[in-house]
């Protein structure tokens, strides 16, 4: 039994980390966009690749902890 919640965890805490990378991938686009002052004129490069690696990065983390939460609080509740 113990087997089948150690991957019950695991499966939420992967689809936690996959949501957390696609709002990641969003945040960064969005903040790309917000930073830039002329956006409607075309794409803009004020935000650095390592600030988009750090926002998914950021997303993916906390997507697997809200994931392993959700299992937890899951798990709880029978």
């Amino acid at each position: 039994m113990p087997l089948a919640r150690d991957s019950n965890i695991l499966g939420w805490v992967l689809v936690g980390a996959v949501v957390g990378l696609f709002g990641g991938l969003i945040a960064a686009h969005l903040t790309d966009q917000a930073m830039c002052p002329h956006a409607i004129l075309g794409p803009c490069s004020t935000l650095t690749s390592r600030g988009r690696t750090e926002i998914v990065g950021l997303g993916i983390v906390v997507g697997a902890i809200v994931g392993r939460l959700f299992a937890r609080a899951r798990h709880r509740r029978g």
